[in-house]
């Protein structure tokens, strides 16, 4: 019975499901960004005289915002206005959300010729056969951005729907559709944090994209003090390209540097800043400047290849040579092999293999080359 009730309960609160509001903002979308979205809310819901219950959920999108209403009656009273509602948000454009379901139909041809020796242009017949293949009226209809192939006189379509459809050919020659499905992206948030995450809620302190500092605690706009990456601490912004923390895609999976591999990475940026910016900024950690080669010797030697560990000899085996015991060096060593040999007769020493240890092979993220095109004995 809790089975079959919760099912009904989900069926009921899929088809009462409101559907999300969007407003594209064109113009001052950075400025948009830096507005608290309760404050957003608020004036939407003066506006429109209605209560904040009504709007209980407003978000920061990538084209504007993203205001979820609490009924399909409070959506309608606002898409009753749009013009209302756009000179409200700033915005130019509201719409609702639709999901599309785009499929690739690969080697499609360019021409086609009919039976009287005619030529017939696919673009204009596209349409109609995707209609006769699916049963279903594409929403979109376009060629790829490469192209035609010169070589094969072949295209590939992109096809959009609103609903799912299974895989279909066209023309009777091209290969079977694809769906192309969205991969997960990983953007820099700026403004906020500066950090690489998808999340839609960031509780984090906002960070400045120049110098790395929290926000709030500038005097002046913009920045001028000397950059510093809030990611990799190296001695640039945090919109520069080649940062050691960015998403890399390895085998097709985006992925970040775990929590060792950050530390190693900003631990390489601040020797970087500061040997390029000298100890007085830098602070205790880096109190003295590093020549470029000794740095990258550094960073190699951070982030080579595991090597095995040199036993640390015992307090017994150490011995203590005066300045007339050089001669007596090999006769101590072979007593000090002796008394070992005598102590512990069952064990035999393993001879080490000459073959060196494997290591499993990481994520290259770059980091000892990062930094090495920097003239780091210079001050700036």
């Amino acid at each position: 019975m809790d089975t079959l009730l919760r099912w009904k309960q989900y069926i009921d609160a899929t088809e009462h499901k409101v559907s999300k509001t969007i407003a594209a903002i064109k113009e001052g979308l950075a400025a948009a960004r830096k507005i608290a979205p309760f404050a957003v809310r608020r004036t939407v819901c003066q506006t429109f005289g209605i209560e904040l219950a009504d709007i209980p959920h407003i978000y920061h999108v990538g084209t504007g915002y993203s205001l979820k209403p609490a009924t399909n009656q409070v959506q309608q009273c606002l898409l009753a206005d749009k013009q209302a509602l756009a000179d409200c948000l700033g915005a130019y454009k509201v719409e609702t959300p639709t999901k599309w379901f785009t499929y690739v139909v690969p080697r499609c041809p360019t021409k086609l010729r009919s039976i009287g020796g005619d030529s017939l242009d696919p673009a204009t017949l596209i349409e109609d056969e995707v209609f006769a293949q699916t049963r279903q009226k594409p929403i979109r209809a376009r060629q790829s951005r490469l192209g035609p192939n010169p070589v094969t006189n072949e295209v590939s379509w992109v096809i959009s729907f609103a609903v799912e459809v299974s895989p279909f050919r066209l023309f009777n020659q091209s290969s079977r559709s694809q769906l192309i499905k969205k991969k997960r992206t990983l953007i820099r948030h700026d403004p906020g944090c500066q950090g690489y995450h998808s999340n839609r809620y960031c509780n984090r302190r906002p960070l400045c994209g120049n110098c790395g500092r929290p926000s709030d605690s500038h005097e002046t706009e913009p920045c001028t003090a000397r950059p510093q990456c809030a990611n990799c601490c190296g001695p640039f912004q945090a919109s520069h390209k080649d940062c050691p923390a960015r998403p890399l895609v390895t085998n097709g999976i985006v992925s970040l540097p775990d929590r060792k591999e950050r530390a190693r990475i900003r631990t390489a940026g601040r020797k970087a800043s500061g040997a390029l910016y000298g100890a007085a900024q830098t602070g205790p950690q880096s109190s003295t400047q590093q020549p470029t080669d000794a740095l990258a010797s550094n960073q190699g030697q951070q982030l080579g290849s595991k090597r095995l560990r040199t036993r640390t000899p015992s307090a017994s085996s150490i011995v203590c040579l005066g300045d007339g015991d050089t001669d007596n060096e090999s006769m101590e060593e072979d007593e000090v092999q002796e008394a070992a040999s005598h102590l512990l007769p069952d064990h035999h020493v393993l001879p080490l293999p000459s073959r060196s240890q494997r290591v499993a092979q990481k994520p290259n993220y770059n980091v000892a080359n990062a930094y090495t095109h920097l003239e780091l004995d210079s001050e700036t």
